[in-house]
């Protein structure tokens, strides 16, 4: 299994999932990472294939032919990507994203901002187009800031542009970076929700113990991770892997979200 970063809370469920259905089969998982580069992703997926019957590429940052490329050597599932001709597992990520611009708009929010990640994220310019057309459906306009990195970093680096463009809630690729938004606007003074309220991406560990606690669109990863291996297994016994149903998102409500000011 080829994560793209290791360090990054979002794949603690996926890669407990994925280990417990190598375990319940007798497989060995070994994990690589590329830390965000396609030079590197490439150069471990080319060894793990040495070393493997199988890869799972997780958000990989490749080129589609590439990934093809791969697919042709040996099996290969993808995670949080879709490349034509290739299996993959994507949460359906439009009933949370419905389910978060509701719950503001409801709020009484008409000006949104969304932090995006990497330019080779498939998931954020997945998540940006699905942002995009929800919001303009439902009459609140929104604002694209990146891309930029998902990291704390990443995220506590776009305040500025954040408060230039005028939104009054903000949409993070990934906790991460909103967890590093939030840092920025204590710093800051931004009072969050009071000036500034914030939604990010996947409920990773932790973001229900921030002050105040980060209101985020979960993604069933463990299940994910589970269902990438058992994909990975059937295509390696020589079995047709082909469409499935996609796991949802799910808004989860805290304490970041409130009314805007005024």
């Amino acid at each position: 299994m080829l994560l793209s970063d290791i360090t990054n809370p979002v794949y603690f469920d996926l890669v407990r999932g994925a280990e417990r259905v190598s375990a319940a089969t007798g497989s060995s998982l070994f994990l690589a990472e590329s830390q965000e580069s396609a030079e590197a992703e490439l150069d471990a997926a080319r060894r793990l294939q040495v070393a493997s019957d199988g890869l799972v590429l997780v958000a990989s940052r490749l080129e589609d032919d590439t990934v093809r490329a791969l697919a042709a050597e040996k099996p290969l599932v993808l995670v949080n990507r879709q490349v034509d001709g290739v299996p993959g597992l994507v949460p359906d990520v439009v009933p949370g994203i419905r389910s978060a611009l509701d719950h503001l708009r409801d709020l009484g929010h008409r000006s949104l901002a969304y932090l995006s990640g990497p330019p080779t994220s498939w998931m954020s310019r997945t998540r940006w187009e699905i942002l995009l057309d929800q919001a303009v459906e439902r009459g609140m306009s929104i604002v694209e800031i990146g891309p930029g990195v998902p990291t704390m970093e990443g995220g506590e680096a776009t305040l500025r542009r954040v408060l230039a463009s005028g939104a009054t809630a903000v949409l993070a690729f990934n906790d991460l970076m909103a967890i590093g938004l939030l840092q920025a606007c204590r710093e800051a003074d931004v009072a969050v929700p009071g000036r500034l309220s914030l939604v990010g991406f996947d409920d990773i560990f932790g973001t229900a113990l921030t002050t105040p606690a980060i209101t985020t669109v979960r993604s069933p990863l463990g299940e994910i991770g589970a269902a990438a291996v058992r994909e990975l297994l059937a295509a390696v016994d020589g079995a047709e892997v082909g469409a499935h149903e996609a796991p949802a998102t799910e808004l989860v409500v805290r304490s970041s979200t409130a009314p805007p000011a005024g």
